[in-house]
């Protein structure tokens, strides 16, 4: 019994603290405000890291603007997706036998290494060929 309200209680943590950030990106642009956490690396280097104008994108997206999301990061659709697959994973992965296979899947070495892979790319592209 003590196990499942704490299941509940870090579902409605998480879900208060989505509401939080979309109500927080929904209300203010962090390009324009000298408030936002900017990128260390950024700072250090001059060069964007893969995350770099994440929240930049993550405004646009709350407001429509699809073609500005990408043009910040493009990278943050399939980061989203990746986010929602291992919640729903990690939530089912004990009460449903497929999200247990799909849990142990997303979190096997071949999909870290990959996910890994790819953001090493992304990161050489966006500084070459992607200016922001």
């Amino acid at each position: 019994m003590m196990y499942r309200w704490r299941g509940i209680f870090a579902v409605a943590i998480a879900v208060a603290a989505i509401a939080g950030i979309v109500l927080l990106y929904s209300n203010f642009d962090p390009s324009s405000t000298w408030w936002m956490p900017r990128c260390p690396s950024k700072l250090i280097t001059g060069f964007d890291c893969p995350g770099c104008g994440s929240q930049r994108a993550i405004h646009a997206l709350l407001h429509g603007d699809l073609a500005g999301a990408v043009r910040y990061n493009f990278m943050i659709f399939p980061a989203m997706a990746m986010v929602v697959l291992l919640l729903v994973a990690q939530l089912g992965r004990h009460r449903w036998r497929a999200m247990g296979r799909m849990h142990n899947l997303l979190n096997s070495t071949p999909v870290i290494l990959t996910v890994i892979v790819v953001m090493i790319v992304w990161w050489v592209v966006r500084n070459i060929f992607w200016p922001v």
